[in-house]
Order: C-alpha cells, then sequence, then structure tokens
C-alpha cells in the first residue's frame, strides 16, 4: 500500500473512531472513495492493521476491510433464504394489555420499551460511546445503572445512580483484559438471582457471539431487553449466519420481541431479491411477563424517529418476509454455505 493511500486510510479510521462506522458512511465521497479501493482495503497488509492496533482501533479497521467493503450479491438465492429466516426470528408481536414509551434521547440513542416493565430496580448498558440519554431517563425512573464501555475512560454526564467501569462484554468463557462476560458481572454484582433486570447494549457487532454463547439463567435475569443489531446485511456467509441464527434462537426461545426500528444510518440492503435493514433496533420482553398477539402495526411507529435527523426513516412495513424455503431448519449450514433443504 502507498504512503499517500495508507494516509488516506489513516484519516478515514481517525473519523470513525469514537463513533460509529454508519455514521461515516454518510459521507458520499467517502462511499465511493471505499468502493474504489476495495481491492487495496481488503489487502490491507498485517503490518500496518498491527500498527494501527496500539490505538485501539483495530476492529474497526476489521469492519472496514470485512464489513463496509465487503457485500453480498443481491441476486443471491441463499442469501435472501438466510435473511428471511433471521427476519422470521424478529418478527415482533404486540403487547396485549401495556403502553409503549421512547427513552432516550431524540434520534440516535432513543429506544421505544414496553412501559409496564419499567418499575424501577437495575439496568445493564453496554456501549456507551458519547451518550448516556438512555441510562439518565432509566435513572430518573428509579433504577440504578450499570454501565459498561472499554472505548471510554470516563462517562459524558454523571448522575448519582449512574455505575460506569471501562470494560467491555464478550462472550461467556473469555472473560480477560478488559473485557467480562455478562455471566461475571451479574455474579460480581450480586444480580444472578434477579428476574427483573433491564437491559441496554449496543455494542457495534459484538452481541452476535455474546447471545449466541449466554447462557438461558443469565438470559432470564432480564425483564427487558434493547439491542441495537448490527451487521444484519452479512446473513449470506455462513459463518455469520450460523452464530446469527444460535444468538437470535436463544434470544426468541426466552422473549418475544414487541417491537422493531431500523437505524437510517445503515440504510437498506437488498440479499437475493429480499430488502433488509442492516442495522435493526429491537425491544425484547420476557415471554412470561407480558402477553402478546399477532402484530399488525407498521413500522416505524409514531414514537420512533430517525436514528438521522436529516433522512427520512425507514419504512420496514408490517415486517413481513417470506417463508424459508428450508423452514427454518437452517441453523447448521454447510461449510461450503449451502443451506439445507
Amino acid at each position: 500500500m502507498d504512503a499517500a493511500l495508507r494516509r488516506w486510510v489513516r484519516r478515514l479510521i481517525d473519523r470513525v473512531v469514537g463513533g460509529s462506522v454508519l455514521k461515516v458512511l454518510e459521507d458520499r465521497a467517502v462511499i465511493a472513495r471505499i468502493d474504489a479501493l476495495e481491492s487495496e482495503l481488503r489487502a490491507m497488509p498485517d503490518d500496518f492493521v498491527d500498527a494501527l492496533h496500539g490505538a485501539g482501533i483495530h476492529p474497526r479497521v476489521e469492519i472496514l476491510k470485512r464489513g463496509v467493503v465487503k457485500g453480498y450479491p443481491e441476486h443471491d438465492e441463499d442469501a435472501g433464504e438466510r435473511a428471511c429466516v433471521l427476519m422470521h426470528l424478529l418478527k415482533p408481536e404486540a403487547l396485549v394489555d401495556g403502553d409503549y414509551v421512547r427513552l432516550g434521547r431524540d434520534h440516535d440513542g432513543g429506544y421505544v420499551m414496553a412501559a409496564d416493565l419499567l418499575n424501577g430496580g437495575v439496568a445493564y448498558s453496554f456501549g456507551i460511546a458519547d451518550d448516556v440519554s438512555w441510562d439518565a431517563d432509566m435513572a430518573e425512573r428509579g433504577y440504578e445503572v450499570f454501565q459498561y464501555d472499554h472505548t471510554i475512560e470516563r462517562l459524558p454526564d454523571s448522575h448519582e445512580r449512574f455505575h460506569f467501569e471501562a470494560v467491555g462484554i464478550c462472550p461467556s468463557g473469555r472473560d480477560g483484559g478488559r473485557l467480562r462476560s455478562l455471566y461475571a458481572l451479574l455474579e460480581r454484582n450480586g444480580h444472578a438471582a434477579r428476574r427483573d433486570l433491564v437491559l441496554k447494549i449496543d455494542v457495534e457487532g459484538a452481541e452476535w457471539e455474546v447471545f449466541a454463547a449466554m447462557p438461558a439463567e443469565s438470559l432470564r435475569c432480564f425483564a427487558q431487553i434493547v439491542v441495537e443489531l448490527h451487521w444484519l446485511d452479512r446473513a449470506g456467509d455462513a459463518a455469520f449466519f450460523a452464530t446469527a441464527h444460535e444468538a437470535l434462537s436463544r434470544l426468541r426461545r426466552e422473549f418475544v420481541p414487541v417491537h422493531v426500528h431500523g437505524n437510517n444510518y445503515g440504510g437498506l440492503r437488498v440479499l437475493g431479491g429480499v430488502c433488509i435493514a442492516p442495522v435493526l433496533e429491537v425491544t425484547y420482553v420476557r415471554r412470561d411477563l407480558a402477553r402478546t398477539k399477532p402484530d399488525d402495526r407498521c413500522f416505524p411507529t409514531p414514537l420512533d424517529q430517525p436514528n438521522h435527523p436529516d433522512r427520512p426513516d425507514l419504512w420496514l412495513g408490517r415486517f413481513e418476509y417470506p417463508e424459508p424455503v428450508s423452514g427454518g431448519r437452517c441453523a447448521d449450514p454447510g461449510v461450503d454455505g449451502t443451506i439445507g433443504r
């Protein structure tokens, strides 16, 4: 890679540090430059990547190399099939009794939640960056908020009910350095026996391995979960699909999705003729805590707001997708990436 290209990539990476990759992509010039330099970015030498590791941006370099640049053909039938399987696992249901409320700041950083399950107590918040608006709203509702983010050293704002630690989340059994599993944190904080916790998690793609390996007992500690799911446009990749399918299946066994919202920073993608939002905000409630029914709402709802304030929100309609040919039985795709039918 020549020196000029290295300088450009470094400037691009600098724009990503401390924020979301998706926000970099609002710049059409950047998108065009990435597309033009696809082969160079994929071939970024290991020594250059290693040189950036000390700055704490190695994961973001990998996102640029693999996540942003590499897409999947819109006519790939297997990719469309897998996308449908994942979308069916995310199909929301409506609360029979109960209202919804939006917590957090306007636009990016706010989440629609089940209001009747917010009665004070303890909340866990993973992924802070520069925004604690959701955490502050939860604190004002009587929650002690345990906050975790290994990419920052201090919070952008304070509250007497905030409890921050500069560690990140990792799958169970992989604790080390500045990473801790949810199970370990629940045990350490004395919350492992609770069944009324609230979880918010926005960790730029790390959520998949975390939920795929999370014990059911840890999941059952939570009454409600809000999560931002990333990289859904990678559904055509066999390895990603297997992890995502396991994660969403574990969540669906214990919880019911009751709200979805597409992050308009990520736009829309087409996989095998199926249009999806690559980044989704999903609200889950534990199955034993709420009655639900088939959902005829159209998304976004009046409570939703576009993450990017100057762009229209993403129309997801009734979140209806074709029934997978495999019937959803492709949790174990073959090593060649094919789907068993």
